[in-house]
C-alpha cells in the first residue's frame, strides 16, 4: 500500500474534529471529566500505537505535527 492511498483512506486530522465535537457533547450532557479526558487519552493512545506500527514517513503524511498540540489544548478546555 502507497502511503498516498493510506492518506486517502486514514486522515486523523479529519478524525480530530469528531474527537472535539464527542467531547464537546459530552461535556455538554455534564459526562464526568475524568471519563472525557480518559475517551481523548484513548484515541492518543490509539495513534501513538498507529505511529509505532508504520514508518515515520507515513506517519507523519497522515497525522499532523500539531496533533499533540491540539489535543493538549482540548484537554485543557475540558479540565476548565
Amino acid at each position: 500500500i502507497s502511503s498516498s492511498s493510506i492518506y486517502l483512506f486514514f486522515n486523523v486530522s479529519s478524525y480530530f474534529l469528531y474527537i472535539v465535537f464527542i467531547s464537546f457533547l459530552l461535556k455538554s450532557y455534564e459526562i464526568s471529566k475524568r471519563d472525557i479526558l480518559k475517551f481523548i487519552n484513548d484515541y492518543i493512545a490509539l495513534i501513538e500505537s498507529f505511529r509505532k506500527s508504520i514508518s515515520y514517513i507515513i506517519f507523519s503524511e497522515v497525522v499532523r505535527t500539531d496533533f499533540k498540540n491540539k489535543m493538549s489544548k482540548l484537554k485543557e478546555y475540558i479540565k476548565r
